[in-house]
């Protein structure tokens, strides 16, 4: 389902999210669309397994430009384990994971995927 920049803002604020978007410079040999998951909740990413497991560090400063002036959003990337902006122009949420169902769902399926199963379910 197509998603609009503010809800997905909200969505994130709080819960884990499922993200299909269209690739804003295309990379050789790589899908045209990016799988994602991603969040921006304080709650998930500050505790002790976000920055343990997730490998999260809070940013030191801000970005260079206005990401909400390019259509873009900035999100960390769970699997990539790091911040990326993704672009809104064409954003597809496929699902939504709270707190209390995304940890069991991260030790159940993430943790046992090979690195090429991850690159697989990130190039669509």
């Amino acid at each position: 389902m197509k998603v609009g920049i503010s809800t997905l803002q909200s969505l994130l604020g709080e819960n884990v999210c499922e993200i299909k978007f269209q690739r804003r410079k295309p990379k050789a040999g790589q899908g045209r669309n990016r799988r994602m998951l991603c969040t921006n909740s304080p709650k998930i990413l500050s505790s002790n397994e976000g920055q343990r497991v997730l490998g999260y560090t809070a940013p030191k400063g801000g970005t260079s430009f206005n990401p909400l002036a390019k259509n873009l959003i900035v999100v960390w990337d769970i699997l990539q384990r790091g911040f990326r902006a993704i672009s809104m122009d064409s954003c597809e949420l496929i699902s939504t994971l709270n707190e209390k169902e995304f940890w069991p769902y991260y030790n159940e399926k993430i943790t046992k995927m090979t690195s090429n199963e991850v690159k697989n379910f990130s190039n669509v």
